[in-house]
């Protein structure tokens, strides 16, 4: 059965009084739920909607944008950790190049407070929020492609990118406390220039998640509805 214009805008404005909120997920949804209504074989639209709306509830919805949080952040992960052992030459090079300039930083700095705190402050807090500022900036994120509703649609990737520069900021901020008190040390930052060892892993490991966020929001994640039929 070919849909008619009238079917897809009646379709269209059902979904849109879902809560989506991102705007990638209404668009993959709209385009399954066409799909399965062409395939019903039903001519009567409100009659398809009816039992195809409860589908789409809250915390059906909410599940999936749970879901794709979880898979940023396990995305971060795998990228964060097949760096450390990457093998591949461009791998190996950009390796090489961040433990030379974390050595150089952790063996001429190290003692030095305000050169320390200033690098791992950037590293740690000020380059995951100006990166989502950036990711903020570009074209495909502001939901302005979706013209049928007011509600302030946004992305996906960047809601997503959100929580997984919170998860980033918490895991250093845990390791910052961590050493801190373990050592006795003063001052949250404190750990980071306690020892030179210490000040060229903590770079290092920050070059690294700084280039996984990077990777992250250039990789392609599993749509939203992969598993469903």
């Amino acid at each position: 059965m070919k849909l008619s214009e009238n079917d897809v805008k009646f379709l269209e404005e059902k979904l849109v009084d879902r809560p989506f909120r991102w705007e990638e997920l209404y668009f993959e949804i709209l385009d399954h739920v066409l799909c399965k209504y062409e395939s019903s074989g039903l001519e009567d639209v409100e009659a398809f909607w009816e039992k195809e709306k409860s589908n789409w509830g809250w915390w059906e919805i909410y599940k999936m944008r749970v879901k794709f949080h979880f898979s940023t952040i396990w995305q971060f992960l795998k990228c964060y950790f097949n760096s450390l052992v990457a093998l591949k030459s461009q791998d190996l090079k950009i390796n090489f190049l961040f433990l030379t300039l974390s050595f150089l930083i952790g063996i001429n700095f190290y003692q030095n407070e305000a050169i320390m705190t200033g690098i791992i402050a950037g590293l740690w807090f000020v380059y995951p929020t100006a990166f989502q500022a950036w990711i903020f900036h570009q074209g495909d994120t502001l939901g302005e492609k979706l013209k049928i509703t007011k509600n302030g649609y946004t992305s996906a990737k960047l809601d997503a990118n959100w929580s997984l520069s919170i998860f980033n900021i918490v895991i250093y901020q845990t390791i910052l406390t961590a050493g801190k008190k373990y050592f006795e040390l003063e001052g949250f930052f404190s750990f980071a220039y306690f020892h030179p060892i210490i000040s060229i892993s903590m770079t290092f490991l920050m070059l690294l998640s700084a280039r996984a966020l990077y990777n992250v929001y250039h990789s392609q994640l599993k749509p939203f509805l992969y598993e469903v039929k």
